[in-house]
């Protein structure tokens, strides 16, 4: 079985599309993630996410900009070449986990680090 994990940022909001699936429609949460190295190119990962609770999930809680450790499955879809049309392949990831790698300040929005304004017996802060 293939499995991929992702640890990458958010590039933008999560979006919803509507998809078909036994007869009823559905919706599916689509985002993209920017996984890359200091020194390297970044790499930008399409993901989809399917069933109603992970979806919501990721619609609700997933921000732009923070980290996220993503494990899913590799989704290759070909369309084969005709005369009228190209040719078509295009690479997914199948999201079954999401979890967060920023620490809970970064998640809420705060700032990571304290004021020490006011602590002037700190051997290292400002006069």
């Amino acid at each position: 079985m293939q499995r991929i994990l992702l640890l990458g940022r958010l590039v933008r909001e999560v979006t919803t599309e509507p998809y078909e699936k036994d007869g009823e429609t559905r919706e599916k949460a689509v985002f993209t993630l920017a996984v890359g190295e200091p020194g390297m190119d970044t790499q930008y990962f399409k993901c989809n996410v399917f069933g109603e609770k992970r979806v919501e999930f990721a619609v609700n809680r997933l921000k732009p900009g923070l980290r996220y450790l993503i494990i899913g499955k590799v989704w290759i879809y070909r369309k084969k070449k005709t005369d009228e049309e190209p040719g078509i392949e295009k690479t997914r990831i199948l999201v079954q986990n999401i979890e967060f790698a920023d620490g809970n300040k970064a998640r809420a929005g705060e700032d990571q680090f304290q004021d020490i304004t006011g602590y002037e017996e700190l051997p290292f802060a400002e006069k």
